[in-house]
Order: C-alpha cells, then structure tokens, then sequence
C-alpha cells in the first residue's frame, strides 16, 4: 500500500477585464498496486490520479516526477535514481530498476501534475509506494511416517534428550533412556 497527499495548489491568476479568475487542477484519485521487490522493469506500480481543469477546459496534463537537490527522499541512500519510470502524459507509474525490500520498504517522492495551457495551473502530490519482499523458501521437514511434517523447530518432550537432528527426510531422535539422558547432559 501506499499513499497520496495532496501538497496544494500551484495555481495561476489569469485577468479577464476587471474580473480575476484562478484556475485550478481537480484531482482524481490515486490507484496504487501491490509492489514485490522481484517486479519486473515494466511492472504498473501506479496510476496518478486523473486531473481536470476548474473552469472546466478540455485539455491534457503532464506528470513529471520532481527530484529535487535539497530534497533527498526522492533518491535512494546510494544516490541512485528512483526505480521507477513515469509517462509524461498517461500518469502511469511502472517499475524501472531493480528493489530490494531489506533496503528501502517504502519510496516517497512528489510528483508535479501541470496543465499544458494557459495559466498551466498545477498540483503537487506526494506518492508512497511501499514494497513487500518476497518469501524465501524454507526447507520443510517430513516424518519418517510420510504422514506428518515436522520442523527444525520442534524441541524433544520434557525429559527426553535429542540424540540426532532432523534431516530433510528423518524427524529429530529423541530418548529418555536414562544413560542417553545423563551423557547428553555431561557432554
């Protein structure tokens, strides 16, 4: 998951007589995907929200992912660009380098949505996308039964002693022979 917050209006005055307008952005909302840190370059990280015009003008916006120097979040710790690519026109966010979760869970950075025609008013919005890491597989352990799964986990019962650990195929050995027990313990 992640999240939008809308940074305000970058608005424009235009004059018209004697009478002043603003025009604004209106912003949809903004539509986030599940992120795993094996997605592939190309991969819909998110879709920015659409914009229309307050005075109700038909025309299109760019997107443009804003990096700034003194603004750093919007780099990763090495210095390296954001993993992400953005289309200019469509808003669509898609993964573009590699992500690794242990690293960097989340990446927030701001994104400028600004009209293309006069008074090019605009909005600022900043974007959380948050990335899951990716289970690794664990070696999971049978019974010697076949029918019952044990993990390297399990301890012995009280008063029992492990005499071998568990294979990928044999279960832990336990005893509580009372010879076994003491030289476990002395040893």
């Amino acid at each position: 998951g992640g999240s939008c917050s809308d940074k305000g209006d970058i608005s424009s005055s235009t004059t018209t007589s004697s009478t002043s307008a603003t025009v604004y952005l209106v912003l949809g909302e903004l539509t986030l995907y599940p992120v795993t840190e094996d997605a592939p370059v190309g991969y819909l990280a998110a879709l920015m929200p659409t914009a229309s015009y307050s005075n109700n003008l038909q025309a299109p916006v760019e997107y443009t992912i804003v990096v700034q120097d003194d603004n750093t979040r919007n780099r990763r710790a090495n210095g390296a660009p954001l993993p992400f690519a953005l289309d200019s026109s469509s808003g669509v966010l898609v993964v573009d380098g590699p992500l690794d979760a242990e690293t960097t869970p989340i990446y927030t950075f701001d994104v400028l949505i600004q009209g293309t025609v006069s008074p090019f008013p605009s909005k600022l919005i900043e974007v959380e996308i948050a990335i899951s890491g990716v289970l690794c597989e664990v070696p999971f352990f049978f019974s010697d039964t076949g029918s019952v799964p044990c993990f390297p986990t399990t301890e012995c019962d009280v008063g029992y002693v492990e005499v071998t650990q568990p294979t990928l195929t044999s279960d832990r050995v336990c005893s509580n022979d009372p010879n076994v027990v003491e030289q476990k313990r002395e040893g």
